[in-house]
């Protein structure tokens, strides 16, 4: 009987067909991995081999012979199980190293689920459910069609005769228990062991790929799967951009300073593959970084590897920001691909939409821009379609860009993990901020005295006000009465909660003064829309939420911040006279509070450490100096003593680091980098894309699921850039102001309750609604 895989393949061509991709996607790596691990294409050809041969049990060739009817256990059919049982006999027969065989069993355990934790795995072996079944499994077992099929000449009689007796599994369970797990990952040195989880990630994701991608490139853009042809991106583009560029700056002698000093860094060679570029806003971030990435790339391109490019931003507005400036750079090149909510879900290196779509996933490009959701999912999310990604870290050069904006309890694993990611490859990490953390300690600054860079500049002063709390209300009519002398200003005021963001501009507009309003209550197609018309207006009155404070490129004259940690205060103070171009102006830092009495900066920024530091590194400068006026040139310094308070007292996360190395289980991602999100609805402003409702049926009607799913992910982009989310909470009814889609997926909200002026609002029409369900900063 010849053993299949799919309905339509046989398990040998199945396996055929994974291990060319396999290949396709070893041989685009570089030199290093390689090196790093004198065996590691050993490891993948026998997970190749091994991670489906779970298919020989006579329940699967049943069900995938004819799946609509199958109507048996599906335990009995799962094969997943078995074949990680198998790799384990495999390999403890061959007396293979206990590393390569956990790597290939963990492979064949996980290749549908995502990277199991050690207590997964053992489940397998020692729960007697899943006993039951293997052993009914293991009972008529195709041990010599397999044999045919995958498995070297004999090898299959070596793993039939490791399962001779039921007995068999609980001795193979103790073997694992002991041998495997307490005497091998256990025993490690913590930085070992997470050199071997991103070995065994590795190979996992290569697998996860491979194992989809024939199954979806068309066999007419196979060719393009993994092609080692790149294309031509020289570091002389960067030049010629800021050459063309007529628009001129007082900054610009300040720009040319910092890229002399980076263009001596980058030749001087390299003395860590980890390297940060603390560089003041409006120094040219985006450029210098765009000029490093290029420089590596073409020092470490072969005929057969050329290193792509990541590009890691913790927001939306920066995202849409600096894709623009890329897609100047790269307008003759056609290499940018972006992965986040807002970006549309096309390749252009593939016609047919599936292979398309693939290639997407994968992050087959030269350079992608992508959230720091997605960069941390790829690097530590156990879950099947991140893990397929994390390869592509391997041998990237990665720039995260913000990197302050990365949570305290991320430090130490995201440190320590970028270590050993670039031990295990070619990868290169820059990290770029105004605000250095100093988390990650192997880091080497490229820029040669940046608190030198910092105090060469006079553009704003920061005014202290924040020893004094002041009501809402009470700063409102302080803010209204001065609006007179703003005629002239573009003022910028920024506070920390929605619910106080628009009751400030509702009150403005009632006085009579134009607002331009912007926060989570909005759109981010208005979102965007009004930060653009900002760079071009005249005077004007910005009130806003915290999204504004970092990384957008707006100029204003005059900023007002409600309290905050404080690399929110310097970020947002980035926004004051942002171009020099002016005397020095002010960035006035309040503290305000609700009518009961309580801060807004305690409803947003819960952790009570942050907010300390703050308050004491700012009380410290001022008694002093005997001032409340900090100017700019001492942020640098302020920063620094803030950021080693912080990483004297607060949890670096050292405990995720453990189980990570471990292979335990941990905190979401997501959790761990956003915090413990309360519920959220979603409401999807359709009179912004009227056309979408009718798309999303025309969807729903689609009869074959993945189809369907494909179909829904194209909207993706339309969606979200027209949804708003919101807090829910107990009582709160989305029906009330809203219809579900045809796909039962998004709340479709009513006329009404939305104005791109003001955002959404649930207190039109429904005046019994509690408007501080939506007070809180997404």
């Amino acid at each position: 009987m010849t053993l299949k895989s799919h309905p339509d393949k046989s398990l040998k061509t199945h396996v055929s067909e994974v291990r060319e991709a396999v290949l396709k996607i070893w041989s685009g790596h570089s030199d290093k991995i390689r090196e790093s691990t004198s065996d590691l294409a050993a490891w993948l050809d026998w997970t190749v081999t091994m991670h489906d041969v779970g298919k020989a049990s006579t329940a699967f060739q049943q069900y995938i012979r004819n799946v609509k009817a199958y109507r048996g256990d599906r335990r009995r059919k799962a094969h997943t199980p078995m074949s990680f049982v198998t790799a384990l006999g495999f390999g403890r027969a061959n007396a293979w190293s206990w590393q390569k065989t956990l790597a290939v069993a963990l492979c064949a355990a996980g290749h549908h689920s995502g990277f199991k934790t050690h207590v997964d795995l053992e489940h397998l072996l020692n729960n007697l459910t899943w006993q039951d079944t293997l052993v009914d499994q293991l009972d008529g077992f195709e041990w010599s069609e397999l044999s045919q099929s995958v498995l070297p000449d004999s090898s299959a009689d070596h793993i039939s005769a490791a399962f001779s007796s039921d007995d068999d599994l609980d001795d193979m369970a103790v073997w694992f228990g002991q041998n495997v797990i307490e005497n091998g990952l256990h025993s490690l040195p913590l930085e070992s062991a997470i050199f071997y989880r991103l070995q065994c990630q590795f190979v996992h994701s290569v697998l996860l790929e491979a194992d989809k991608a024939f199954l979806i490139v068309s066999p007419e853009e196979r060719s393009k799967f993994r092609d080692a042809s790149r294309r031509e991106i020289t570091p002389s583009i960067v030049k010629r951009y800021i050459s063309e560029s007529t628009k001129s700056s007082a900054l610009d002698s300040l720009r040319i300073s910092v890229r002399q000093m980076l263009e001596r860094s980058l030749a001087d060679g390299e003395r860590s593959p980890v390297q940060t570029m603390s560089l003041p806003t409006g120094s040219g971030k985006t450029l210098l970084a765009s000029s490093w990435a290029l420089h590596y790339r073409e020092l470490l391109q072969t005929p057969a590897h050329t290193p792509p490019i990541i590009i890691v931003l913790p927001f939306l507005s920066i995202i849409e920001q600096t894709q623009a400036i890329y897609e100047r750079l790269l307008r003759d090149s056609g290499v940018l691909l972006s992965y986040h909510s807002l970006a549309v879900r096309d390749h252009h290196d593939s016609e047919d939409p599936d292979t398309a779509e693939f290639f997407l996933d994968t992050w087959h490009g030269d350079v992608i821009i992508t959230t720091f959701d997605q960069f941390l999912f790829a690097l530590l999310d156990p879950r099947a379609r991140h893990q397929m990604r994390f390869h592509c870290l391997c041998d990237a050069l990665v720039i995260m860009d913000e990197i302050q904006a990365l949570p305290c309890k991320l430090w130490d694993i995201v440190s320590k993990s970028i270590t050993q990611l670039t031990k295990l490859g070619n990868c290169r990490v820059l990290a770029m901020s105004a605000t250095q953390t100093g988390f990650l300690p192997d880091a080497v600054e490229l820029i040669d005295q940046p608190d030198a860079v910092f105090a060469s500049l006079d553009r704003y002063e920061i005014v202290l006000r924040h020893r004094e709390i002041t009501d809402l209300d009470d700063f409102i009519d302080g803010v209204i009465k001065r609006t007179a002398n703003w005629r002239e200003q573009r003022v910028l005021i920024v506070l920390n909660t929605r619910n106080s963001a628009r009751t400030l501009r509702d009150r403005l507009v009632a006085s009579g003064r134009e607002v331009a309003f912007i926060s989570a209550d909005v759109t981010p197609r208005d979102r965007l829309k009004t930060l653009e018309s900002l760079k071009h207006c005249g005077p004007c009155i910005v009130v806003s939420t915290q999204c504004i404070e970092a990384g957008v490129d707006i100029d204003m004259s005059l900023v007002i911040r409600d309290f905050a940690p404080l690399d929110s205060l310097i970020q947002v103070s980035g926004r004051c006279n942002r171009n020099a171009d002016r005397p020095r102006e002010t960035v006035e830092v309040v503290r305000l509070q609700n009518e009961s009495g309580r801060q807004f900066c305690e409803m947003v920024y819960t952790d009570k450490i942050l907010l300390q530091e703050t308050t004491s590194v700012l009380n410290q400068f001022a008694d002093a100096n005997q001032t409340d006026r900090i100017a700019e040139g001492y942020v640098f310094k302020l920063s620094r003593d803030y950021f080693t308070r912080l990483k004297a007292k607060k949890d670096q996360g050292k405990e995720h680091t453990t189980s990570f190395a471990r292979w335990e289980a941990m905190p979401p991602v997501r959790e761990l980098l956003r915090g413990a999100q309360s519920k959220q609805e979603a409401f999807v402003v359709i009179e912004q894309d009227p056309e979408l409702p009718e798309d999303l049926e025309r969807v729903n009607d689609i009869d074959d699921h993945w189809q369907r799913r494909r179909e829904l992910r194209k909207l993706a982009s339309r969606v979200a850039a027209v949804t708003v989310s919101v807090y829910s909470r107990e009582g709160f009814s989305p029906d009330r102001f809203a219809d579900r889609d045809a796909t039962d997926n998004f709340w479709l909200l009513r006329p009404g309750y939305y104005t791109s002026e003001r955002g959404i609002d649930f207190s039109t029409g429904a005046s019994d609604h509690d408007t501080d369900t939506w007070g809180m900063i997404v």
